[in-house]
């Protein structure tokens, strides 16, 4: 369990540090007075991303978006269901 909670933390500050830094520099470009730049750098980020994401959910099948349950227990629980699956 100790492994999905370090997962969990390292995987929230890898995207909270790529997100300050998309932000650091659109700034950097809106004060250089780049602002369609700043704006199409904005845009094409949002929307890469989304595209690779749906991307991947038609690349593997089966794969389906679930609510994430935060607790330690309903890791736990998600382990012993996916163990019955099989």
């Amino acid at each position: 369990m100790k492994k999905y909670v370090l997962f969990g933390i390292g995987g929230f500050l890898g995207a909270f540090t790529t997100f300050s830094t998309m932000c650091k520099e659109t700034v950097q470009l809106m004060s250089s007075g780049l602002h369609i730049l700043a704006f199409l750098y904005i845009l094409l980020s949002i929307l890469l991303g989304l595209g690779a994401a749906w991307l991947g959910y038609i690349i593997v099948p089966g794969v389906k978006a679930e609510p994430v349950k935060l607790s330690a227990s309903s890791i736990d629980d998600r382990k012993n269901e996916e163990r019955k699956k099989r």
